[in-house]
């Protein structure tokens, strides 16, 4: 059971750990002005996250649409988050979709910094939700 909870652990650190790479790699991309690819970076900053918490808190999410509503019966029906964390997840899942998936679609430096401060305010919206002994740790 030790050997299983150690590797749930170190699940998690790995999960937070991927997010915050993705978000310190889209702000470098943002800087060479590569907002597409920062965009899509921001997103899966935040899938990492709920990944991590959902991972802590036992709650398979295989799909990004599980995750989604996962998020509604998880996390905004016991009022753990708020509707518009999810709005915003869908918003910015969406946007990530069309960036890697769409044609002729060029996202400009504005809608990048707003998506990246709306990312951060959702990312410290989940980690505030994950056990303190992930979120205190330098995990960068």
């Amino acid at each position: 059971m030790k050997n299983e909870t150690t590797n749930n652990k170190n699940y998690v650190r790995y999960k937070i750990v991927k997010s915050n790479h993705s978000l310190r790699a889209a702000s470098l991309l943002m800087d060479n002005e590569f907002y597409n690819e920062a965009i899509s970076r921001l997103y899966y900053a935040c899938f990492y996250m709920i990944k991590a918490y959902f991972f802590e808190h036992h709650i398979d999410a295989k799909t990004h649409e599980e995750i989604r509503n996962l998020m509604n019966d998880h996390l905004v029906k016991t009022n753990a988050i708020t509707e518009n964390d999810v709005t915003f997840y869908t918003n910015i899942f969406e946007i990530r979709h069309s960036v890697d998936y769409g044609y002729f679609i060029d996202f400009d430096k504005k809608l990048a910094q707003i998506l990246l401060t709306e990312t951060e305010i959702f990312i410290i919206n989940i980690k505030e939700l994950i056990a303190e002994e992930f979120t205190n740790e330098d995990l960068y």
